[in-house]
């Protein structure tokens, strides 16, 4: 079974699609797995990517240092955990009274790009 995905969903709204989803594949193939009438193979090593735990560190979103497609990717893969937030620097119009707050973001959209075209960037280690 293949999703095709839109570039707006978020890991809270696939996991219970992709869980039934599994469970269906899995009452499926256990029967042969546990009969021995499947046919398995090795993974290719050389093509298997790994994947890093995430970090709480992670969360956090530096509007100045990242563009906005990794921004909003990275909304969307942290709405469950760890979430995402940024500081916010407020300053008066006269620039008498400067104030950081630390806020939340719960969702992103990029308005100029095409679903098929934002580009995929690799995770940073930060």
């Amino acid at each position: 079974t293949i999703k095709l995905l839109n570039g707006n969903e978020k890991t809270s709204d696939l996991l219970n699609e992709l869980f039934i989803l599994g469970t269906q594949n899995l009452l499926v193939e256990l029967p042969k797995i546990l009969s021995n009438t499947t046919n398995s193979y090795e993974q290719n090593h050389n093509e298997a990517t790994a994947a890093p735990k995430l970090s709480i560190n992670e969360s956090r979103i530096d509007i100045s240092a990242l563009n906005a497609y990794v921004i909003h990717n990275k909304v969307r893969a942290f709405s469950s955990w760890p979430g995402t937030w940024t500081t916010l620097t407020i300053e008066s119009s006269d620039n008498s009274n400067i104030q950081s707050i630390r806020v939340k973001i719960i969702t992103t959209i990029v308005i100029s790009a095409e679903p098929n075209k934002i580009p995929i960037e690799e995770r940073s280690n930060s």
